[in-house]
């Protein structure tokens, strides 16, 4: 006898062979994933200005969708803008992650400005993300995506 209690088995007795996929849980695997690569924005408006936007389509209702936006940004006559990231999976643009970037001086400014979210969707539609702009103080123009490798990323997570 090993002397293994297989009722109560914990990982460190554990030491050779195999599991069986049949017994591994779906949870946290990517269904997709999908990237988009940003070109150079610019709006001199006060107001949230779409900039861009980008698709995906579920595979399942029941999973998650994970991005993140990694681009840098600068401009404004104060170095002070808004990014915005929104969707319609539930009909209408609703705002999911949002920052104000204040770096206060020229219309030189540069600053990183991620964006990250995770949206539990409950579709199999076609689900669209905008990214949104402003300048917050008036009198510059902000630039999003300007020389820089910019990319949108997506992945469909798996929650069952």
């Amino acid at each position: 006898s090993s002397g293994v209690n297989l009722t109560a088995l914990n990982a460190t007795q554990l030491t050779s062979g195999t599991v069986p996929a049949a017994r591994l849980s779906g949870l946290g695997k990517i269904l997709q994933a999908k990237q988009e690569n940003l070109g150079q924005m610019s709006t001199a408006a006060t107001d949230w200005t779409e900039m861009n936007s980008f698709t995906i389509t579920p595979t399942v209702a029941t999973s998650i969708i994970y991005g993140w936006y990694s681009g840098g940004m600068y401009g404004g006559a104060t170095g002070r803008w808004g990014l915005r990231l929104t969707t319609n999976s539930t009909g209408s643009d609703v705002v999911i992650a949002e920052n104000n970037y204040s770096t206060g001086g020229t219309n030189t400014n540069y600053a990183e400005s991620p964006l990250n979210w995770f949206e539990d969707h409950d579709v199999t539609s076609e689900i669209t993300y905008k990214i949104w702009a402003k300048d917050i103080n008036q009198g510059g123009t902000v630039y999003v995506s300007i020389n820089t490798f910019s990319p949108m990323f997506m992945m469909e997570v798996s929650t069952t």
